[in-house]
């Protein structure tokens, strides 16, 4: 009798500081959504104090480094939760997003990334992420793979799309980046970055006037694009539609100078001073 009741005298303990730790973490969670970042990590860092096996403590104490760019606490944050919540696909892929963010990481970056598609083999972001990390590392084919596999697991995704359309057009594969950003627009008709990417994919296939159509409308969804104003205005000028040209090549000049920087800003005058020419 004696040692069931030390038992539940233990269960009754163990469930007291599980439970006081996950005050703590709600209260910690909270003050991150206010963005109260030192209060925040104050709590969270009494949650796992109280009870170190926490895992959900330290994956949120990561999301909170995270959103402060801390990216090496976010790291060990992340890998603390992982001590306890080894299978966690989304755990392995915040750690391999923290990691890819510090200096010559990429690599154990893209081990975590591995680690949460073998767990989950169709989560996206996933996929998405260890084709960054192996694009950055020139590893283009195997880049392209796992892109695809992201755009496989969730086609409504754009940001694989759009990665894989600049890849080919980095490597002027103009026609298969047309295609891959026109599957892009198919997926989200609003985003401003797979209209901009098909308008130059067009531009540099000499298709011009679709381009130009391509690159207003990528403006019209976004105004910060800045590389559309200034296409614009060089497309009509291929066109030879001087009036058009200058006017958007200014319009570049006056609103987007900042953004674009000087040398853009210098390639814009020079085609103005070059359209005002006898």
């Amino acid at each position: 009798m004696r040692k069931v009741l030390v038992g539940v005298l233990l269960l009754v303990g163990c469930y007291q500081e599980r439970n006081k730790s996950i005050e703590f973490m709600n209260k910690g969670v909270e003050f991150g959504r206010q963005k109260l970042y030192d209060s925040a990590i104050a709590n969270l860092k009494s949650a796992v104090q109280t009870d170190p096996t926490n895992a959900a403590a330290y994956y949120n104490m990561g999301l909170v480094y995270k959103d402060q760019k801390k990216w090496a606490d976010a790291s060990s944050a992340f890998s603390d939760a992982l001590k306890y919540d080894a299978d966690n696909p989304a755990l392995h892929y915040e750690l391999g997003s923290a990691l890819f963010m510090q200096e010559k990481k990429v690599a154990e970056a893209e081990k975590e990334f591995e680690a949460a598609i073998k767990i989950d083999p169709k989560l996206y972001k996933a996929h998405y992420r260890l084709g960054v990390a192996l694009q950055a590392e020139e590893k283009y084919r195997e880049a392209d793979a796992e892109y695809r596999k992201a755009i496989e697991a969730n086609p409504r995704f754009v940001q694989p799309y759009l990665k894989l359309g600049n890849l080919y057009l980095d490597n002027d594969y103009d026609k298969e980046a047309a295609q891959v950003f026109q599957n892009a627009i198919l997926a989200n008709d609003s985003d401003g970055e797979a209209h901009q990417g098909l308008a130059e994919a067009l531009q540099k296939q000499k298709q011009y006037e679709e381009s130009v159509k391509e690159f207003k409308r990528a403006l019209e969804l976004d105004g910060n694009l800045y590389l559309a104003c200034y296409n614009i205005g060089h497309t009509y000028k291929l066109l030879g539609d001087k009036k058009n040209a200058k006017e958007w090549l200014q319009k570049f000049v006056l609103n987007y100078a900042s953004k674009g920087g000087p040398e853009l800003s210098k390639a814009a005058n020079d085609e103005i001073y070059a359209l005002d020419a006898p």
